[in-house]
Order: C-alpha cells, then sequence, then structure tokens
C-alpha cells in the first residue's frame, strides 16, 4: 500500500515538473467572484478615472462609400467598398483599398467581381496574405486568398457538406484560419471548430464543440484560440496556444449557465452571459480567480487587447477600456467621438480598430471612417 501511495505521489510530482497545464476549478474551492479586488462592477454607476485613451487615428471616408470588412495588417489598413445591386443585399462587384498610415495615401488595389450575386463577410491578415469570407445564395460560401502582391484571387476552402446555417465568423493568426462548421444530424445541430495551416493546407477538426449560436466568433487572440464543450450541464473550456502547441483546461462552476463570444490572450478568458442586462465574466489565468463586471442595459460587443477589456455598448457609454490588471474604466476617446456608433470592431495585435459612424439629430449618418487605437 505504502508502495504504491510513493508511485502515485512520484508520478504527481513528476506531471507538476513537467509543467502540464491543466488547470481544474472545482465548486468546493473556489470562491466564487468574492475573493478579488472586484466582485461585481456594474459599469454605469463606476467612478471613471478622470483621463482617457485619446491617443486614436480616425480615418474618414466618403459618407457615399458604401464600406464592407476592414483589417490592420502593419502600417496598412485594408477594407472593402462595395457596389449593390439595385434592390437587395447582394453585392454586384467589390474593391479592396489600401490606406497607408505613413503618407495618408489611399488607393484601390484589387477589384472582385463573380458571374452570380454574392456578399463578402469577414476580411482577417494572415502572415502573408489578407483572406476574406465570399456567400453565396443557398448557405454556400468559400474562403478566398487576396495576393497583393500579384493581385490575383484564389479560392482556398469552400464546405460542402453544411446541411445548416453556417457561421458566418471567421478569424486568423499567423498563417492559421478558425471558424465554426455545423450540420445536422438526427435533428440535432453538430458543431466543430476548424483550424486550417495555409503553410501546410491542412485542416484540424475539434468535433462536438459547444456553440451558443451560428454566429459566434472563433476568436485568436496572441496565438490563443478557445472552445467549449458542454458535460453534465456544466462548461469545459479549452484554451489552445497555436505558438507552444499547449492547452489549458478549466471546468466551470455551474453557476455558469450561458457563454457567449468567449475569447483568451495569454493572461485572460472573458465572454459575456447575454447581450441585454448582461455580466461580462473574466478569469485571470494567473491567478485563477473569475470576476464579473454587469453591463446594462445592453452590451454591443466586447473583446480583449493585452490587459484591457474593451467594451462597446454602442450608443450609452460608446468605449471603455477596462485594465483588467485594476480594473479602472477609462473612456476611449473624447466626448465629441462617444456621440457617434462604434461597430465591427476587431483586435489586430496589439491595435483596436472599429467603423465609426456619427449622426446628426435625424439620426443621418453626416461621418464615417475607421477608428483605430493602441493598447501597449
Amino acid at each position: 500500500m505504502k508502495r504504491s501511495l510513493f508511485i502515485i505521489s512520484l508520478i504527481l510530482v513528476i506531471f507538476s515538473v513537467l509543467g502540464l497545464k491543466n488547470y481544474r476549478i472545482k465548486d468546493d474551492d473556489m470562491v466564487f467572484y468574492e475573493s478579488h479586488i472586484v466582485k461585481k462592477i456594474c459599469v454605469q454607476n463606476c467612478n471613471f478615472s478622470k483621463k482617457s485613451y485619446n491617443k486614436y487615428s480616425l480615418i474618414t471616408v466618403p459618407i457615399e462609400e458604401d464600406l464592407g470588412d476592414f483589417i490592420l495588417n502593419g502600417e496598412h489598413l485594408y477594407y472593402f467598398t462595395h457596389k449593390a445591386i439595385a434592390m437587395s443585399n447582394d453585392l454586384e462587384s467589390s474593391s479592396l483599398v489600401r490606406y497607408t498610415f505613413a503618407n495618408n495615401k489611399t488607393e484601390k488595389i484589387l477589384s472582385i467581381n463573380k458571374d452570380r450575386p454574392f456578399y463578402i463577410n469577414e476580411l482577417v491578415s494572415t502572415r502573408d496574405n489578407l483572406v476574406c469570407q465570399v456567400l453565396y445564395h443557398n448557405d454556400k460560401r468559400e474562403f478566398v486568398k487576396l495576393d497583393i502582391a500579384k493581385n490575383c484571387l484564389t479560392s482556398l476552402y469552400s464546405p460542402s457538406h453544411i446541411n445548416i446555417a453556417p457561421s458566418f465568423s471567421l478569424d486568423a493568426y499567423d498563417n492559421y484560419l478558425t471558424w465554426y462548421e455545423g450540420k445536422a444530424v438526427n435533428d440535432k445541430e453538430v458543431w466543430n471548430y476548424k483550424i486550417y495551416s495555409l503553410s501546410t493546407d491542412s485542416i484540424k477538426t475539434i468535433k462536438n464543440v459547444s456553440v451558443s449560436s451560428p454566429y459566434m466568433n472563433p476568436n485568436i487572440r496572441d496565438g490563443n484560440i478557445v472552445y467549449l464543450f458542454k458535460e453534465k450541464e456544466k462548461f469545459k473550456v479549452l484554451k489552445y496556444n497555436l505558438r507552444n502547441d499547449q492547452t489549458m483546461t478549466i471546468y466551470m462552476p455551474k453557476e455558469i449557465k450561458n457563454i457567449q463570444n468567449i475569447c483568451a490572450n495569454d493572461h485572460y478568458i472573458a465572454w459575456h452571459d447575454k447581450f441585454h442586462d448582461c455580466n461580462i465574466h473574466v478569469y485571470d489565468i494567473k491567478k485563477k480567480k473569475l470576476n464579473k463586471l454587469s453591463i446594462k442595459p445592453f452590451l454591443f460587443s466586447m473583446d480583449l487587447v493585452n490587459n484591457h477589456l474593451i467594451v462597446n455598448d454602442d450608443k450609452d457609454l460608446g468605449l471603455l477600456a477596462v485594465n483588467l490588471k485594476n480594473y479602472e474604466i477609462k473612456r476611449v476617446g473624447d466626448k465629441d467621438l462617444n456621440e457617434g456608433n462604434f461597430v465591427m470592431g476587431e483586435v489586430c495585435d496589439n491595435k483596436y480598430i472599429s467603423l465609426y459612424t456619427k449622426y446628426d439629430e435625424n439620426e443621418i449618418p453626416v461621418m464615417q471612417g475607421f477608428f483605430v487605437t493602441e493598447f501597449k
């Protein structure tokens, strides 16, 4: 018996030395929301820092331009402008535009024309190229590589077996693409998480993941992807690092009933439970603490940039940055800027970019462009 206990203890020590990152949070050893600097923050009622993040760029675009998806790549901003078919959301053509920050130069560099109605959804940046998602009727879609140097398009992938509405979200890191893909099996939706390597032209499939909606984002932050499984009404969160091939598993307490738009970087995992009167949950990986922020009345979007949580309620408060080291909350931009709307926010390296629109008293748009700020 003693020999068996010794062997078991030795094995546990070896696993500890190897540093396997598999943290399990049990209900009985976790003080839920109470033992850290943050118990529950109601953003609307908190005392904002007198300082704000005022270092930003606003790249204005003529109001008559029909803007599409956008992405940052190095010292350039890329975005689509669309020409729609009359009385339709479908496109006749689309142009890729490049804006260079160094000289404020704007140029159209590539056009997309198809032999059938289409729509472009998502634009992401890989190590060497840009990739967009082209949608067609009957829920068909394809991922298209935009080779800027050669001014050409290449079809990378087109799922053929989807028989339910596909997820419309796509993300990229280095030479990887990620997305959710689902199908109906015996009247049940089955979702898989896909990781596509452009370097090897191969796809890794993580099967039977839990998805809250077809619009759930397959976010990659600092090379980290995160996905969910649900076991016995409890969530299991897996964070996989593409840089070092390490996986961390976190078992959530039973109080966590819903997880929307989860994302993770090297330091934190964050998600929200709903959109109206919601809570944003932030798990501190190093401290192994789970904290909560209350957002009322409506959360439009949220994201992680380094040690900051970006919160956008669309109108009432504008864009907020929560410092996750001390939970200091600052407004992003100045007062006049927060009178407009921020939509389609994206994280690119240490930068946050959003489409910005300002309206007059009759809700008619009078200015549009791209808002860019950096969090170090």
